[in-house]
């Protein structure tokens, strides 16, 4: 069996048939040198002619190479450095975030380990804040367990938000319920759920940038806690804030993380909410709305952010507030 030729060590394919390509006696090995040499030269014969390196790679391009160089190797090639431009040298710089303070965040994957870790206070204050906020938006009634059903299990997901410069910016815990248990066509049907495409925001960001829209940012809090269940599903009292009661379970009437039907059903009140609001739904992208002003002011959803951009600051800012009436959320300012 014959190696096949590799391009790094100046094998041509003659060789598979027993010839070498390399053979100082052929004739056409001898002619192929000679242009070589010519060329090497900067096209002696054309004295106008700028070498075939240099019109590839312009005097002082690469650092530290001249125009003409020449690799005998892969590995020299891969050695050289680029120039970078100053502006985006400065960019980078800039915008490079310290990762320290991240590097020194563990978070607890456990409601037992959260309690009993260094920010066991903080973990706390974030798991109550949610269980008051599942409470209030009355999300489940514990009913004794029904003969046959499948209970699904759940569990507490805890997760560090940082600010831009890699400090703590909050402790969020979330109940999480285990939808990989759940049945197709007994406690789910459809799942999908449309989102913003990134085609669609391109063109609004151009379009607000050519005529001088604002621009302003939505974000929903619990927001899949908002979408009511079509069907029953059955999960397990959350550990940690157990009733007691022997043989009960927690019957979700609203939509929770990790259900398989949440986004879709969070889609949908959305939806309703905004045809409440007289904003209609675009062709386009199923999740593009428009007021139906003469200069229309335009809300593109991705899950639980808003994207508003509207020709003027006080109709974003009205739309905003249309929207946090609806659900709670936090405006998060203009966008940048």
């Amino acid at each position: 069996a014959h190696d096949l030729p590799g391009p790094l060590d100046g094998d041509l394919p003659g060789q598979l048939d027993g010839q070498s390509g390399s053979s100082a006696d052929s004739p056409a090995s001898e002619h192929d040198s000679s242009e070589d040499e010519e060329q090497q030269d900067g096209d002696s014969s054309s004295p106008g002619r700028p070498s075939r390196a240099a019109a590839q790679h312009p005097p002082g391009f690469y650092k530290g190479l001249s125009a003409d160089a020449t690799y005998s190797s892969l590995q020299e090639r891969a050695a050289i450095t680029y120039p970078q431009h100053a502006a985006t040298a400065a960019h980078s710089s800039a915008t490079t975030l310290p990762t320290a303070a991240a590097a020194d965040i563990s978070e607890p994957r456990t409601l037992r380990e959260a309690l009993s870790g260094p920010h066991a206070a903080q973990w706390t204050t974030a798991a109550n804040e949610e269980y008051t906020a599942l409470m209030a938006n009355k999300t489940w009634d514990v009913v004794p367990i029904p003969a046959g059903v499948k209970v699904l299990p759940n569990r507490w997901v805890f997760k560090t938000k940082l600010n831009i410069d890699g400090s703590v910016e909050r402790h969020k815990a979330r109940l999480v319920v285990g939808g990989h248990r759940q049945s197709g066509g007994i406690d789910y049907g459809q799942t999908f759920s449309p989102v913003g495409n990134y085609a669609t925001l391109r063109l609004l960001l151009a379009r607000a940038a050519m005529e001088g829209w604002q621009l302003g940012c939505v974000d929903i809090s619990n927001a899949f806690l908002n979408g009511e269940l079509s069907v029953p599903v059955y999960m397990q009292e959350p550990e940690g804030y157990e009733t007691g009661q022997p043989g009960v379970c927690c019957k979700l009437k609203k939509a929770l993380y990790g259900l398989k039907q949440a986004p879709l059903e969070w889609y949908n009140t959305m939806s309703t909410a905004f045809d409440d609001l007289h904003l209609e739904l675009c062709d386009a992208d199923r999740a593009l709305w428009r007021t139906k002003d003469k200069y229309p002011t335009y809300v593109l959803s991705w899950v639980d952010d808003l994207i508003i951009a509207g020709p003027s600051a006080s109709a974003v800012d009205q739309l905003k507030r249309k929207v946090l009436q609806r659900f709670k959320g936090r405006d998060l300012g203009p966008a940048s």
